[in-house]
């Protein structure tokens, strides 16, 4: 079972190797940020930084905040050249290139991990039975596949370390860079897709959550990882093809972006509904119904 095992993650080990150009230029990445004063901090400082509340890490932020110094300029710079990247590497979803290839090292992990304990229950059956022999034998075999484990896994932390450290080194950076200061008047022409989709987060990119929320951030920069909110778009066209409505909406009632919360009473009516928990929210609040709110009032009453 060992021996298959290891010519299985022979052939993984080659896959991996397809990856390594990736690889590298997610190392080169992680090592321009930390150039810019990051590298030369404290990792202790930085994690209790990372993990701390508010108000329990204030000082600390301040103090790498202030040790950085003219870095900072460049810090977020780097951050916004290649945040899309930094989203996917720092975000709990693996991406395909290394799903796949992940999973299938778990299964021959897994395999080996039964392996160890296959040779541990010989191992205490070996002592039981007071046979030295074994017992020296089994013992050796147990530490051989621990040892082999640990290299193997080795291995597979790699592929996923700068994930990790990628999600480590935002989560500092919103505790000691700045908010980006947009005018959201300047967002025009959303196209009604994914790509519009991401328009919205490439130009909301670290600007103030406390403004422009979107469900994930009350307070600080904005970075999407996990958005708790639906994000709608709504473009219209008249019978001749010229544009008369483009807007974008953030489900929501406080601070969300985009066209504002409708009013309750209007020319279109919302109702309430249950969500999956049972609970009941106004429709007033839903993305779509703000922009159809807003499509109303641009379009003259017939």
């Amino acid at each position: 079972a060992v021996a298959a095992a290891l010519e299985r993650w022979q052939g993984l080990r080659l896959r991996a190797e397809s990856l390594k150009p990736a690889l590298d230029h997610e190392d080169r990445l992680m090592q321009e940020i930390l150039d810019r004063g990051l590298g030369s901090e404290d990792r202790k400082t930085l994690r209790k930084l990372a993990s701390g509340g508010a108000r329990e890490s204030e000082m600390e932020a301040a103090q790498v905040a202030e040790s950085v110094g003219q870095d900072r300029q460049r810090l977020q710079d780097i951050l916004m050249q290649n945040h899309r990247e930094l989203l996917e590497l720092s975000t709990t979803t693996t991406p395909d290139s290394k799903k796949e290839l992940l999973a299938e090292m778990d299964v021959v992990l897994d395999d080996l991990k039964k392996a160890q304990d296959a040779v541990h229950d010989q191992l205490l059956s070996a002592k039981e039975g007071e046979n030295m022999s074994a017992v020296r034998a089994c013992g050796r075999s147990l530490n051989d596949l621990k040892a082999l484990t640990r290299r193997l896994d080795g291995e597979r932390r790699g592929l996923t370390k700068n994930s990790s450290l990628a999600a480590f080194l935002i989560t500092v950076c919103r505790r000691i860079l700045p908010v980006r200061h947009i005018d959201p008047a300047h967002l025009q022409n959303i196209l009604p897709s994914y790509e519009g989709y991401l328009q919205i987060l490439d130009f909301y990119f670290f600007s103030d959550a406390s403004l422009y929320c979107f469900g994930e951030h009350f307070s600080g920069p904005n970075w999407f990882t996990r958005l708790k909110r639906n994000v709608a778009i709504l473009t219209v066209c008249d019978a001749t093809g010229i544009n008369v409505y483009n807007s974008f909406s953030v489900s929501g009632e406080h601070k969300t972006p985009g066209a504002p919360t409708a009013p309750e009473r209007g020319q279109i009516f919302s109702i309430e509904a249950e969500d999956e928990h049972g609970r009941v929210f106004d429709r007033r609040h839903d993305a779509e119904f703000k922009l159809l709110t807003g499509l109303c009032n641009v379009i003259p009453a017939q």
